[in-house]
């Protein structure tokens, strides 16, 4: 068994493994809950996995990018999108390098991934003016009741979300058990340039 990390081996290994869509294809309640307060315009899935939310958004007039590093996880976006008659633009990246472009998208959408240090201080950059942030993740509460998953790594601490906000003005956040999962969920809005 490869080393569970964050790494492009060990998600290929996750996906490839199984020959469905390893987390469904429904969108997070999260997303359909609040999708309405979200800034229209394009949108960045990071970490978009199988494209379950990427292919939401798109079906509600979003031009979205999903990004991941999974080959497997990208061709079930592109079949997914295809699918559901919507259009997606799904790219293969690194998910550890890679660099968001400043103030180019309205939206970012970050579910089930937790970004590395360099891309969780950029997250606020990428946003235009407007622009809103919607964090969903695991907390690492979640590990006291279950594991496989969520894995160690995509865990967020307490409030750790909220210090990935920094310039944001929140428009919702919780902590708590919801869904019977241990969840943090964050809805933000970058308010000006800085």
């Amino acid at each position: 068994m490869i080393k569970e990390d964050n790494s492009k081996e060990f998600w290929e290994t996750v996906y490839s493994a199984q020959d469905h869509y390893v987390y469904g294809k429904e969108p997070s309640k999260f997303l359909t809950e609040y999708v309405d307060l979200l800034k229209k315009g394009t949108a960045l899935d990071l970490g978009m996995g199988e494209g379950r939310n990427a292919v939401y958004l798109a079906s509600k007039g979003f031009t979205v990018t999903g990004i991941d590093h999974s080959p497997t996880a990208v061709l079930r976006a592109q079949k997914l999108a295809k699918d559901s008659g919507v259009t997606l633009e799904c790219k293969e990246s690194s998910l550890d390098f890679f660099l968001i472009p400043l103030m180019k998208y309205d939206t970012i959408l970050v579910t089930d991934f937790h970004p590395s240090l360099t891309i969780m201080n950029n997250l606020v950059r990428g946003l235009t003016v407007g622009g809103t942030l919607m964090i969903e993740a695991y907390t690492k509460d979640q590990l006291k009741v279950r594991r496989d998953p969520p894995y160690v790594f995509e865990c967020f601490e307490a409030n750790e979300a909220l210090r990935m906000a920094k310039g944001l003005k929140i428009i919702q956040y919780t902590e708590r058990e919801i869904y019977g999962e241990h969840r943090v969920q964050l809805l933000g809005v970058k308010t000006s340039m800085a």
